[in-house]
């Protein structure tokens, strides 16, 4: 038989390893400079004009969370199924 995983892992206490060998997590932020994509291609289809193709669509992202704060749980589940019904 193979051994498993868990018979190869061994959990150590944070006192028992020394501090030089702790590796940091590496930042989850990541920054990108210059213009975003979406505002790139807008650049572009404004540029084009009438020659742009109609069957690229560019639509922006809108945060609809503000929208539902202060509402209820239930009546936002009733809210929400009542405006998809239409």
């Amino acid at each position: 038989m193979r051994a498993s995983m868990f018979s190869l892992v061994r959990v150590l206490p944070r006192s028992s390893v020394p501090k030089a060998a702790v590796i940091e997590r590496p930042k989850s932020e990541i920054r990108i400079e210059g213009p975003s994509l979406i505002r790139e291609l807008v650049a572009r289809q404004e540029a084009a004009g009438e020659n742009w193709p109609p069957n690229l669509r560019i639509e922006t992202f809108e945060d609809k969370k503000p929208d539902w704060v202060g509402v209820k749980g239930r009546v936002r589940q009733a809210l929400k199924k009542w405006i998809k019904e239409r």
